[in-house]
């Protein structure tokens, strides 16, 4: 009878990659020599590496990191249960170092609850035993909390932690606790005090001499600064974050800031500067098997080729984003190539190709309830159908798109839509 670990790792694997998952399973293990109808907590840190390197190329890295931090999970739980065999005192230093690996683990995976309630376990054994690692495991739950939506209570939290940190003179944890109350000011629209925030991380990431961290907050000011439309001062702080990440060690910092570059570059109509950043990203995720952003890389970069009249160049590009996308189940991503190719083929002035694609648009952003994006895609559905004779139907999509323009409050866009709509007569 197969042991309770082989049993978990097995139907992970079954459910990411069907009969071809176990398949994958038993031939690493036979290559190391492992039973794997009998896996042991031992045995997963061995299985890992490997096990990884053959299902990348199946699933890309993105989503190969989760499945092997799924699994890790299952070997920590299991080493959980034992740390509740041992001695009162080792057993409880164990307890709480299982726990917060298992926290880590499910906030990885984005499993809140889980993570929640591990990091929380996990306080409660740091305050009892007095241990050092208790300010850090605050900041982990009032991260969490921000991760799963629940903004004041994360910002609570943070504001209580930052200054018992003070107190305590913890500039690693009164930087991280910045850099938190920075995030949560800008995804409440509060830009102002999410930039001052986030300068004061960067202050005390300086004093621990920690450049990679710095790194991270000079992108969020990037992404703050693109957000409000100043866009020479957001690529400004992404070239800063750029020097902080090195090339060779870190490609995928550097290919998320460089589309970042690229789609500011877009905005401005800048498509030859675009494409170049979207050129450094699709070169950096390859080289390390980052299927998925790759992939998006590959989408932003289609859109610049189009506008550049690269024609060629831009449907190679979204043929192999669209099969990176397929592979990894990116709806969101299909949806967005589905558009890309309209917008090719109206390029190209070739309407009756450009409709079935808007229709395939059209449908999978409805099912995904983004009505942005879906009002976009409505709209130049209508004008396909508009250049192609069918007014009626080209009608009764600027109809649509008005309807949820006037919902979302886009006034600029509704007045594109209604010019369309007149020309109809």
């Amino acid at each position: 009878m197969a042991s309770h670990l082989s049993l978990e790792v097995k139907r992970i694997l079954r459910r990411e990659l069907k009969d071809m998952g176990q398949s994958i399973l038993k031939k690493q293990c036979m290559d190391l020599g492992i039973d794997w109808e009998q896996l042991e907590v031992k045995d997963i840190e061995r299985l890992a590496k490997p096990l990884s390197a053959a299902i990348i190329a199946f699933t890309g890295k993105e989503k190969s990191d989760k499945i092997i931090k799924e699994i890790e999970k299952f070997k920590v739980l299991e080493e959980l249960a034992i740390a509740g065999e041992i001695g009162e005192k080792v057993g409880l230093r164990k307890k709480l170092d299982a726990l917060t690996r298992l926290g880590e683990i499910c906030f990885y995976i984005g499993e809140w609850d889980n993570s929640l309630g591990y990091f929380t376990q996990a306080l409660d054994i740091a305050e009892r035993t007095e241990n050092d690692h208790i300010l850090a495991l605050k900041d982990s739950i009032a991260t969490v909390h921000v991760e799963m939506g629940k903004l004041e209570r994360g910002k609570d939290r943070y504001l209580q932690l930052l200054e018992e940190a003070t107190s305590a003179d913890d500039q690693d944890i009164i930087a991280s606790v910045n850099r938190g109350l920075g995030k949560i000011y800008w995804r409440t629209g509060q830009f102002d005090k999410a930039q001052i925030h986030c300068y004061r991380a960067i202050e005390h990431y300086v004093k621990v001499k920690d450049p990679r961290s710095q790194g991270y907050i000079y992108k969020d000011l990037g992404d703050i600064f693109g957000e409000r439309g100043q866009h020479e001062k957001g690529l400004e702080y992404y070239e800063k974050s750029l020097t902080m990440f090195d090339r060779k060690n870190d490609p995928y910092n550097v290919a998320n800031i460089n589309m970042n570059m690229g789609v500011i570059y877009s905005l401005q109509k800048d498509w030859k500067k675009a494409a170049q950043h979207y050129e450094i990203a699709v070169e950096m995720t390859g080289k390390e098997g980052y299927i998925n952003t790759q992939a998006w890389a590959l989408f932003n970069l289609a859109e610049a080729y189009t506008k550049m009249k690269k024609l060629d160049e831009a449907e190679k590009a979204l043929n192999q984003s669209a099969s990176m996308l397929e592979k990894t189940d990116d709806s969101m991503g299909m949806a967005g190539v589905c558009m890309k190719f309209g917008e090719l083929y109206q390029e190209q002035g070739k309407w009756r190709d450009a409709i079935p694609k808007f229709e395939e648009c059209v449908l999978a952003l409805k099912e995904l309830g983004i009505p942005k994006y879906l009002a976009d895609a409505t709209h130049e559905l209508g004008r396909c159908l508009a250049r192609v004779g069918d007014f009626d139907g080209a009608r009764q999509q600027y109809d649509e798109a008005i309807k949820i323009y006037e919902e979302l409050g886009i006034d600029s866009s509704l007045e594109n839509v209604k010019k369309d709509l007149e020309k109809l007569g």
